[in-house]
């Protein structure tokens, strides 16, 4: 973002780079071991993950500022594996190891939906949104890609807390080995591979390519197709 890039490990501070002058131009020291980052899409914000299955937001408009906190944990604590926004900066992925992922809403930092079923005790798998679909992707550790509709119990109520989404697909695209990172194909390269499938067999449709890619580095690309013979 703009020559300056976060970093954070297990000496517990959050420092901030100016790449251009290869030096570190601001720093924040944590109580926790940091896991995982990400930056919002629009550059506003930077949020932090750690060892205890919290969150912290950060604003990154000049000096770091702590802004909230949310924790996405049950009681015992479980690190925090991935974080990613969505398009629009406006929610947010936290996958940890407990196997659930939580949807948090950026502007009241509440949690929306927590999406169990899949399995996430040791691993940093990744979770993704699938903006085109309205889908979360993940894979999960007995080798399974697991898919939900975004809000396919019910939609978040104020006040009513989260709502656990337990309503998934899933499949299995290795034999033996981990998906750690599952996701689908961006629309555009999909649509190339749709056409040259129609020139092949003009009676398949390809709806939609899903990527995965396994702990020794496989990758993988199931379609889902339909046909109308």
């Amino acid at each position: 973002m703009g020559g300056i890039c976060f970093s954070g490990c297990f000496d517990r501070i959050l420092r901030v780079w100016d790449v251009a002058e290869q030096k570190v131009v601001d720093w924040l020291q944590s109580l926790d071991v940091i896991t995982s980052m990400a930056v919002a899409p629009d550059g506003t914000s930077l949020v932090v993950g750690f060892l205890s299955g919290f969150i912290r937001f950060y604003t990154t408009e000049g000096k770091l500022k702590f802004v909230s906190e949310v924790e996405c944990r049950d009681r015992i604590p479980k690190r925090v594996t991935n974080l990613e926004f969505s398009e629009d900066s406006t929610e947010l992925i936290v996958s940890t190891c407990d196997s659930a992922i939580r949807l948090v809403d950026v502007a009241t930092f509440s949690i929306l939906q927590v999406y169990i079923g899949h399995s996430n005790m040791k691993h940093n798998i990744k979770a993704h949104f699938a903006e085109q679909f309205h889908c979360i992707i993940s894979g999960s550790e007995e080798g399974r890609v697991y898919i939900w509709q975004k809000f396919g119990n019910k939609s978040y109520e104020k006040g009513k807390g989260a709502i656990q989404n337990n309503r998934f697909w899933h499949f299995r695209p290795f034999k033996k080995r981990i998906p750690l990172h599952s996701m689908f194909v961006p629309y555009q390269t999909t649509n190339i591979y749709r056409e040259k499938a129609r020139l092949i067999d003009p009676d398949y449709h390809v709806h939609c390519l899903v990527l995965s890619i396994s702990e020794d580095c496989d990758i993988k690309i199931e379609a889902s197709l339909t046909s109308t013979r």
